[in-house]
C-alpha cells in the first residue's frame, strides 16, 4: 500500500489520528491494533523520503 501511495502522488496527508484514545473503545480496540495505521505512515513516509516526495499528518478535525 506505501509503494502506490508513493508512485501515484507527490504529496500524501494522512491523519493525525489519537490510536491510543480510539483503542480504549472496546469494540473498535481489536481492529485498530491489527490494522497497523501508524507502520503504514512510517513505511510510507520512509518511502516517500526516499523518492523526494512529501508525507504531512493533519489534524483530523473536520476530515471526515
Amino acid at each position: 500500500m506505501s509503494h502506490q501511495l508513493v508512485k501515484r502522488s507527490d504529496l500524501i496527508a494522512f491523519e493525525d489520528l489519537n490510536v491510543q484514545g480510539m483503542v480504549k473503545n472496546h469494540h473498535l480496540a481489536k481492529s485498530i491494533v491489527d490494522a497497523g495505521w501508524r507502520q503504514l505512515v512510517q513505511y510510507t513516509t520512509y518511502k516517500a523520503e526516499s523518492a523526494g516526495k512529501r508525507v504531512v499528518q493533519v489534524n483530523p478535525h473536520r476530515t471526515s
